[in-house]
């Protein structure tokens, strides 16, 4: 019996020190017994498909993988990945010294690396040196699940980064250098210190996906997407606790920067400078970049003689923002810029403004009216779920193309749409803005503010009033606005 029982144990001990570990590279399965061996290199060119120089080594205590200008190339017959992380990948770095390549060069589709679905690895990417990984016919990385973090080093990915099962992995980069052709479909991506410098259009934007939300890099280029730390970017912080970032050195052009000051100072009034004076020299304010105050406490940040061209994606969503009045200077308000923020109360938008894109004032729950200038051309699912807007004012002749979500079904049948005398015709025809049910133009409308104004004079009988200010002969009955005692009434 005492024998049987120290050959199960013997058997236990043997099989523990050769457990699987968290990773395996190009299907081999690195236990700790083949760890203890040092340098897998020839361990890997043993294998079918696979090149490997430098140096790999593994500790399964620590969990760190040391790639020391290790390049691995797999050209398997098979689909596989040359890195694969299990579910016991739950806190693994991957640790770089000099410059590391690691290549998928299978004729089929296959990814270099992958997270696997609903296994949760946590993957860390760090160290002196830089990686190159790439796929030619898939994903450079595959995250299924999991999260991938990329710290303090410089990784470049030939291929897209993506969750290709809608299950979602997070991706998360701080002060590090990245250049990846693609980043798309992910349950976050988060930029620490750094930021998008290529190409200038790209940004980061959320869309839903089997009703949930997930968040890509979107750009209308073909060119790779290009992350720096905004070190590098000359950030820096102003004598008002904004801080800043070079766009362009050549155009002396920056913009503002998310930073964990905003979420400290609850009631600070942040001011948005026109120009400001950074370590290499004084640059113009053109842009409140992606995500700069978003789900902080700030409730005021005016600009009101910056040249702030661009209201970032999501740039002040979730805020505590009460009042916004943007600089004539202003172009684009970026989608989800204003997102979510239910204390706010009043928006002034001035004339130069050209795009509102998605939901730029998504639940905007304390909104009440909105006047929209002339020159705003693109309003797309702007005021969505905005339920307590009474009053739509616009200002462009010609009616601008909206979706039917541009307002909330509520709004449509109960707020009052302005418009410009003489274009009320226009918009009754106009796709979306007819389902407003109560359409006046400009003129009229401000006949009823002025005999509302001055409700002293009406208040003492039962006259009524149409919208031009004319007294009627009794209660009308037909469907519409009119005045009773001073106030709007819908009959």
């Amino acid at each position: 019996m005492k024998k049987k029982l120290l050959y199960l144990f013997s058997m236990l001990i043997l099989a523990m020190s050769a457990r699987a570990a968290a990773v395996e590279i190009c299907g081999l399965s690195i236990t700790d017994e083949l760890a203890a061996q040092g340098n897998l290199v020839p361990a890997l060119n043993a294998l079918d498909g696979v090149v490997a120089t430098g140096t790999v080594t593994y500790d399964g205590a620590t969990q760190t993988l040391v790639l020391d200008n290790a390049e691995i190339t797999y050209t398997p017959d098979h689909e596989d990945e040359v890195l694969y992380f299990t579910q016991d990948a739950t806190n693994l770095t991957i640790k770089l010294k000099g410059t590391n390549k690691l290549t998928n060069a299978y004729a089929k589709a296959a990814n270099a690396i992958i997270l696997e679905r609903e296994t949760n690895p946590n993957i860390t990417i760090t160290g002196e040196g830089s990686l190159e990984v790439t796929s030619p016919n898939w994903y450079a990385v595959s995250l299924f699940s999991g999260s991938l973090k990329i710290i303090d080093t410089t990784v470049t990915f030939n291929g897209n980064v993506a969750d290709n099962s809608r299950i979602g992995g997070t991706l998360e980069i701080t002060n590090s250098t990245v250049t990846v052709t693609d980043i798309s479909r992910l349950q976050d991506i988060v930029l620490n210190q750094c930021a998008i410098v290529e190409p200038a259009e790209a940004v980061i934007r959320p869309c839903v996906w089997d009703n949930s939300y997930y968040y890509y890099i979107y750009k209308s280029s073909k060119d790779n997407i290009v992350i720096k730390p905004t070190s590098t970017l000359g950030k820096d912080e102003t004598w008002d606790c904004v801080y800043y970032a070079i766009k362009s050195k050549k155009e002396k052009t920056a913009m503002v920067v998310a930073d964990d000051f905003y979420s400290v100072y609850r009631d600070h009034k942040y001011y948005i400078q026109p120009v400001v004076n950074l370590a290499s020299g004084s640059y113009r304010i053109n842009e409140i970049g992606d995500y700069a105050f978003n789900g902080t406490y700030v409730t005021n940040v005016p600009m009101d003689e910056s040249v702030v061209e661009r209201i970032g994606v999501s740039a002040f969503e979730m805020c505590n923002l009460k009042t916004v009045t943007l600089p004539s200077t202003v172009k684009t308000i970026g989608k989800y810029a204003y997102s979510y923020c239910s204390e706010l109360t009043d928006i002034q938008l001035n004339e130069g403004l050209e795009c509102i894109d998605d939901y730029a004032f998504l639940q905007c729950i304390g909104l009440t009216s909105i006047t929209i200038p002339s020159t705003v051309n693109t309003m797309v699912n702007a005021f969505t779920k905005c339920f307590s807007l009474k009053t739509v004012i616009v200002k462009r002749q010609q009616p601008a193309d909206i979706t039917y979500d541009t307002f909330p079904v509520n709004v449509y049948d109960d707020a009052t749409l302005v418009v410009p005398d003489g274009t009320i015709e226009a918009y009754k025809a106009a796709r979306n803005w007819k389902k407003f049910q109560h359409i006046v133009e400009q003129s009229a409308y401000d006949a009823v503010n002025s005999i509302a104004a001055t409700p002293a004079a009406n208040a003492s009988n039962d006259t009524w009033y149409d919208l031009q200010g004319r007294s009627l002969p009794s209660q009308p009955t037909k469907h519409g606005l009119y005045i009773y005692k001073g106030k709007k009434v819908t009959r």
